[in-house]
């Protein structure tokens, strides 16, 4: 019996050994569970300004569509556009509470203006901003004849 060596003390970890443990496991836990919170937050805050930009670019698409097929346009004020075409069906853009409507409908929502003004007599500049910042500007020449 002389080559073994007995330890003392086998009986397993003391509390102060545990809870040193269950901290350390609470501290990498959480620093875990901030990650994903600030990583979901940031993929909702993108998401959100790619689903602006996608719908200011839609009706910035659809007012020069209908601008190019204008037979004549009038603009009561900077945030109403009225564009007669040829087909005889008017069609209105305007800009009530955040909302960009047309032909009384509602069409892009949550956007910050929509600023139209007839630069030149056959030249109509048209700017949208998005509540996120997101501006898209253009001008547009009217063929009248």
């Amino acid at each position: 019996m002389e080559g073994v060596i007995r330890l003392k003390n086998e009986r397993g970890v003391t509390l102060v050994e545990l809870l040193a443990a269950i901290v350390i496991i609470s501290i990498v836990f959480i620093f875990l569970i901030s990650i994903q919170v600030i990583i979901q937050n940031q993929y909702k805050k993108e998401m959100k300004n790619t689903g602006q930009l996608t719908d200011i670019t839609i009706a910035m698409k659809s007012i020069t569509k209908d601008l190019r097929s204008a037979k004549d346009i009038t603009i009561p004020n900077d945030r109403y556009l009225i564009i007669e075409n040829f087909s005889e069906n008017d069609v209105e853009y305007i800009l009530e509470d955040n909302i960009l409507k047309r032909n009384g409908s509602s069409y892009v929502y949550e956007l910050k203006s929509f600023y139209v003004e007839e630069k030149e007599e056959k030249i109509v500049f048209i700017k949208l901003e998005s509540e996120s910042g997101k501006i898209l500007e253009t001008e547009v020449a009217i063929r009248r004849d």
